[in-house]
């Protein structure tokens, strides 16, 4: 190509340079220019086009991804990176080192991490929504009964004024607070009762767990459940080791200075915190470590009510579980009453067996305050203003929890998208989720349990009627992906909150109703079949579940959203984001 460039550069030079440009030449000298120049471009164009046609040759036949999802993938890759370092000497600092400098743990929360941070853009999307006036034909009257707490929720100013109106009235069913001087309770007061109130309206589980699920024995059946407590500080090894002791005195001193706010002498205030830390230490003591309980099939025990009070003989189980349900009716309108015979799933008969020999150790005063003193953590402490929420800042910054209070937005949205999970999440879907999602996962699942069966049969430890079993169990699991399909109907959501009641200008009577009510969803499925539909959580959430009352795998809209998914992204980051979620739960369905 550059041969015939070459020569009529240098033709044009030499006639021009030896003769000059006669007249009648002059013509055709004028045609030859343009002619060589038109000549050239068209020698360009051809040469551009061989190359851009080699290029593309090349990359249609290399494995290199290109696309704008994957450019932007690598870059958020190698962002994260540390190349400084080699890789041989430490691989973790060479492949993470950059993120973690670019993602501080912010002063608000205890860490931070990928499903953190994933977490707070679903915070602040809930936020965004929950905060839009109502949208006609959109919103239907949950998603308004949803935006109505929530503005309730923001408002210091009113529940500073309301708050303790409610607090006497829920202390007065429940019959007073030994710790409080003008609210003292009996020493006669029941606590099969007390307790029974404290679980079916405020959703407490201080004492023990108590609720209605499917039964793991027969998962078409619900029955009732008792289980070991959810305890305020987190984990037992709190109550226990010789190095939390700072946290414990942080929680005693909680505990203190709470009473105090709340109008109880100084002297009793110490005192009675004292006890209550103390019931509670021995509580969390015959409890059994969450990493020992994951074994369902151990825990499991059926036990009649008869046998209950037989057995353990100094907590009233029949009053408690017919205190719980003396609001409750079946599909008749007649009141749910229990006998005797009534069967209960026990998870960890040594725990009620514990528990039994507990409770005649303490003055009965000393428990029932414990048990208000739960209730009132749990259920109104944490959305309180100032001074209360001052104090309870102070506690969570000596356990090294939080250097800042967090905005109050987020408990809001917490909160609601606790009590009205559907609602949340079916504005969650309408503006943060891609449909497609469910059909690409769906995919990914089946190739995974494909890849688990696969690895079963390599395995040699493992009896052939093992491994029958386990392929069975992960050939029968069923899947929930992204969202319940009736959120795309507004009638049907708002049928599903038609008994939630927002009292204007009045946060927590509003929010013990919702309590309520959701009980009330709960324990009036004893008396219906199970409803293999049924979600266990809502969609808007960023986690993953694994259920083992109905061998179901469910992975809400929240974490179908990057870093752990996108549909752009390439295959092998969407295995190596929401694949490692998925095959993690996969496994928890086959305990060996």
């Amino acid at each position: 190509m550059t041969e015939p460039d070459g020569t009529l550069v240098t033709t044009t030079t030499t006639t021009s340079a030896t003769t000059g440009i006669p007249k009648k030449p002059r013509q055709r000298a004028l045609g030859r220019p343009f002619f060589i120049a038109t000549t050239i471009l068209l020698l360009l164009l051809l040469f551009t086009s061989i190359i851009l046609l080699i290029i593309s040759w090349r990359l249609s036949s290399s494995d290199v991804c290109l696309s704008p999802s994957c450019i932007h993938t690598a870059a958020v890759i190698l962002s994260s990176m540390n190349s400084t370092v080699d890789p041989c000497n430490d691989f973790y600092e060479y492949a993470c080192g950059n993120w973690i400098k670019q993602h501080p743990i912010p002063d608000d929360a205890p860490s931070v991490s990928n499903f953190e941070n994933l977490g707070q853009d679903l915070e602040l999307a809930l936020k965004d929504l929950l905060e839009e006036r109502p949208i006609p034909d959109l919103d239907g009257d949950a998603v308004i009964k949803a935006k109505q707490f929530y503005h309730l929720c923001l408002n210091e100013s009113q529940i500073s004024h309301t708050w303790r109106g409610v607090f006497d009235d829920v202390l007065r069913q429940f019959g007073g607070w030994p710790s409080l001087a003008n609210s003292y309770a009996p020493v006669n007061t029941s606590i099969e009762r007390l307790y029974g109130i404290m679980v079916a309206k405020f959703r407490v589980d201080s004492l023990f767990k108590a609720t209605v699920q499917p039964d793991d024995k027969n998962s078409e059946k619900h029955v009732l459940l008792v289980d070991q407590p959810t305890l305020n500080l987190f984990a037992r090894d709190f109550y226990m080791l010789p190095e939390t002791e700072d946290e414990r005195l942080a929680y005693r001193t909680l505990v203190r200075d709470v009473l105090v706010l709340l109008n109880a002498s100084p002297s009793v205030a110490h005192q009675d915190s004292e006890d209550v830390l103390l019931f509670e230490t021995q509580l969390a003591n015959i409890t059994v470590a969450e990493d020992q309980r994951h074994d369902i099939a151990e825990l499991y025990s059926k036990w009649t009510i008869g046998q209950m009070r037989q057995q353990f003989p100094h907590f009233d189980w029949l009053t408690f579980f017919n205190t719980i349900f003396e609001d409750i009716t079946d599909k008749n309108g007649k009141t749910i009453t229990f006998n005797d015979d009534a069967e209960v799933v026990i998870y960890g008969v040594d725990f009620v067996q514990r528990l039994d020999a507990l409770i005649p150790i303490f003055d009965k005063k000393v428990i029932i305050n414990y048990l208000n003193w739960c209730w009132f953590f749990k259920a109104m402490l944490r959305d309180l203003p100032d001074p209360f929420a001052l104090t309870m800042f102070k506690f969570y910054r000596s356990l090294n929890l939080m250097l800042v209070q967090k905005l109050r937005w987020h408990g809001c949205v917490t909160r609601i998208n606790s009590l009205m999970s559907m609602a949340t999440s079916s504005i969650y879907i309408r503006n943060h989720f891609d449909h497609e999602a469910k059909s690409q996962v769906e995919e990914m699942i089946s190739l995974i349990m494909e890849a688990f069966v696969e690895l079963l049969e390599e395995e040699d430890w493992l009896t052939p009627e093992t491994k029958a079993f386990a392929k069975q169990k992960v050939h029968t699991m069923n899947q929930k992906i992204g969202y319940p399909d009736y959120l795309n109907n507004s009638s049907a959501v708002d049928a599903e909150y038609s008994r939630y009641l927002v009292y204007d200008g009045d946060y927590y009577k509003t929010k013990f109703q919702f309590y309520e009510m959701y009980q009330k969803d709960i324990l009036e499925r004893i008396r219906h079949p199970v409803d293999r539909d049924r979600w266990v959580a809502g969609a808007a959430l960023v986690n993953a579940f694994y259920s083992p009352n109905t061998n179901e795998i469910i992975f809400p809209a929240g974490i179908l959203q990057p870093v752990f998914y996108n549909k752009h992204f390439p295959r092998s980051m969407n295995y190596g984001g929401i694949g490692v979620v998925i095959g993690h739960e996969i496994t928890h369905g086959v305990s060996f």
